[in-house]
């Protein structure tokens, strides 16, 4: 077994890294997934999951774009799959983001010389950007987000609305239903039947998270430059759970020259997790290689 002070390296096929966090009780161990991709010397994806979900959700991604890499990376956020925390829950915001820096930075220890891209979806894909626009010096040779949570698209009651913003500074640990309508997720059912049996997977979101969920998309909404990687968007058409015209209007008004978008009319909200997920591959490997041209 090898170790160093944050990272344990318990088998080929997990991760245990432990959060940076600050104050007592903030710190928890992150689990981060490992497979290992058909290309031995290429390069290395660390996946971000969506709220309520995991990393193991992502499990076939090895067999879709293992060409593309040597090995992938899919970290459960904290409150999430097998990490700590309480479910649905973070002390603040922020603090999502330094746990994706934190374990970019030993993923890249660990893959030293190889080149890592991230893929990040929904929720993942907002705190993936909250980091991306604050923070310049990241080991990232590229992002894909798909579906990146900037808007909510479901209706949530506006009882519930008011009732986490009194509860998020007062009781802000209480669990409440994320209001995630599995059906909404994809249009193979095989897809939506593993979710909802899926016992790593959860609906709760407490007040603190809401809150600071919500302030975090106004705020990445009002952004227009900050990025220093090569972004791939991925918008699906039919989204009922993320308000993509919100994406599409980030997307449109951000001052950046490497970006690109890809939409897919008539997908639901995964669209890695879709009938005609191949395609939504092919144009990942094409802006792969477009990309890794350009940085050559």
């Amino acid at each position: 077994m090898q170790q160093s002070e944050s990272l344990v390296i318990s088998d080929s096929k997990t991760l245990s890294v432990r959060s940076s966090a600050q104050g007592r009780g903030q710190e928890v161990a992150l689990f981060v997934d490992c497979w290992p991709g058909g290309s031995k010397e290429g390069d290395v994806l660390l996946i971000v999951h969506g709220l309520g979900e995991h990393g193991g959700r992502y499990r076939h991604l090895p067999k879709l774009l293992g060409e593309e890499f040597s090995r992938f990376y899919s970290m459960d956020q904290r409150g999430h799959g097998r990490s700590g925390g309480l479910r649905g829950y973070s002390p603040h915001f922020e603090q999502l983001a330094q746990d994706l820096k934190r374990v970019a930075s030993e993923v890249q220890a660990k893959e030293e010389g190889k080149r890592l891209f991230l893929l990040a979806h929904s929720f993942g894909g907002l705190v993936a950007l909250s980091l991306l626009l604050k923070e310049k010096k990241l080991p990232f040779a590229g992002a894909i987000l798909s579906a990146p949570l900037l808007q909510v698209k479901m209706r949530v009651p506006r009882w519930k609305i008011l009732l986490g913003e009194v509860l998020g500074r007062t009781l802000s640990r209480i669990q409440l239903s994320n209001e995630v309508n599995p059906s909404h997720l994809s249009h193979d059912p095989v897809v939506v039947a593993e979710y909802v049996n899926d016992r790593l997977v959860h609906q709760k979101i407490t007040p603190r998270l809401y809150v600071d969920m919500t302030a975090a998309m106004q705020w990445i909404r009002s952004q227009t430059s900050g990025l220093s990687c090569p972004v791939l968007f991925l918008l699906p058409g039919k989204d009922l759970v993320v308000d993509s015209k919100a994406t599409l209007e980030f997307f449109r008004n951000l001052k950046y020259r490497d970006k690109e978008l890809r939409e897919y009319p008539g997908m639901y909200h995964e669209v890695l997790n879709e009938v005609d997920k191949e395609q939504v591959a092919k144009d990942i490997r094409q802006w792969l290689k477009k990309t890794r041209t350009l940085k050559a």
